[in-house]
């Protein structure tokens, strides 16, 4: 004999396993990409004004300077950040004569 309960939770797991697995971390290294890129450009790891309006507002301001900071980079040409490079690519070693 089952209790009630244990049905619908069973039900929920069938779905879970026939439904689409996630993308693969794409979305999510996207979006913790851009909190990482405001966070550093703008300080905004804490508000630094009380009250929930004000804070509201500098949020605005900080999504609104990285929109434009990420204009600028795409109408110049020029990347966001410098690209990783490895060990051997900073020796800037060539072949020999």
């Amino acid at each position: 004999m089952t209790s009630g309960s244990v049905i619908p939770v069973q039900r929920m797991a069938d779905h879970r396993r026939r439904s689409d697995p996630p993308v693969n971390g794409h979305i999510r290294a996207g979006v913790e990409g851009t909190i990482r890129q405001t966070s550093h450009v703008t300080g905004i790891r804490s508000a630094r004004y009380k009250g929930l309006a004000k804070t509201r507002l500098e949020h605005a301001i900080a999504g609104t300077a990285t929109n434009l900071i990420r204009l600028d980079a795409w109408w110049t040409g020029k990347p966001l950040d410098r690209t990783r490079t490895t060990h051997l690519q900073r020796l800037h070693l060539t072949p020999a004569a």
